[in-house]
């Protein structure tokens, strides 16, 4: 095995490594903004009894 061979293999997985990070980075910033915009509110408790 090359050793050209081994290091571009790496850089290749470097890539899919940071690319996997900023789609998580992204994916967590939406769910992130997501709550600001419509944030969670609990429903008015009835004090029905069936």
């Amino acid at each position: 095995m090359e050793i050209n061979t081994f290091y571009t293999a790496l850089i290749i997985m470097g890539f899919g490594m940071a690319g996997i990070f900023i789609f998580m980075l992204l994916f967590g910033i939406i769910i992130y903004a997501l709550q600001k915009i419509f944030p969670f509110k609990e429903e008015a408790q009835t004090n029905e009894n069936p």
